[in-house]
């Protein structure tokens, strides 16, 4: 009989502690915004939208106007967001995690046991999959030289970016880290231009620009696919 209290009284203090853990106050974030086409700007409302983080998948709701609504996120975890949409290039997107405020920002005790709840809007943009950036030409000038100079250029992805982003929260804009993987173009020019056929580059990614020219500084900037067309840089003097 006392062996059987014993057991009894070690479930139920068992049960006790897993409520307790489940029942830690803290933040839960949502997020909120709206999907929309990276070349018209249209808002998209055929689509699907995911939340990922630990073990966990939180699926999204979208409603008849497009508007998606999906949580809870935890604090303190790193998340990744998943949309799709068929004719579109995937989409996913890599976050860094979201901090409980009241645990991390200050150090007042009074407030450590409210934890409200946190919404935060943010939007995202996609690119079809038969969204085809034109051929360009990129021409390079030296600040020192009237000559036209050769050299290598290199375009490595660093972003997508939508001509048509007008959010009001400009930085809540989910990127697409899956553009990222692209693969990086290296070529060799002469005459000082370097031409770039249709497709070469992916519609809406932002490249980061080096262009190398013997004697001089390199040249680091950027070039958006599909929406800056021809585009002109110049070479700093030699040193």
């Amino acid at each position: 009989m006392k062996l059987r209290s014993l057991s009894v009284l070690g479930t139920l203090l068992g049960a006790s502690l897993s409520l307790g853990a489940c029942s830690t106050d803290t933040t839960s974030y949502y997020f909120d915004g709206y999907v929309y086409d990276g070349q018209s700007g249209v808002v998209l409302t055929a689509y699907k939208i995911e939340l990922q983080y630990l073990d966990r998948t939180e699926h999204g709701d979208v409603d008849k106007v497009g508007r998606y609504f999906m949580g809870p996120l935890t604090p303190f975890n790193d998340y990744v967001v998943t949309i799709t949409a068929d004719g579109y290039r995937p989409f996913q997107s890599a976050n860094s995690m979201k901090l409980d405020d009241e645990q991390t920002m200050n150090d007042n005790s009074h407030d450590d046991n409210t934890h409200p709840d946190r919404s935060q809007d943010y939007d995202a943009y996609l690119f079809t999959t038969t969204a085809q950036a034109a051929a360009s030409t990129l021409t390079v000038s030296l600040a020192d030289d009237i000559n036209a100079p050769s050299g290598v250029i290199t375009l490595m992805p660093a972003a997508t970016k939508s001509p048509n982003a007008s959010s009001d929260v400009a930085s809540q804009v989910w990127t697409n880290d899956a553009d990222l993987h692209g693969p990086t173009i290296t070529k060799s020019f002469s005459g000082g231009t370097v031409g770039l056929t249709a497709g070469e580059l992916v519609y809406g990614v932002t490249y980061t620009v080096t262009i190398d020219v013997a004697g001089h500084p390199p040249l680091v900037t950027t070039y958006t696919a599909g929406v800056q067309g021809d585009a002109q840089y110049i070479v700093a003097a030699a040193k």
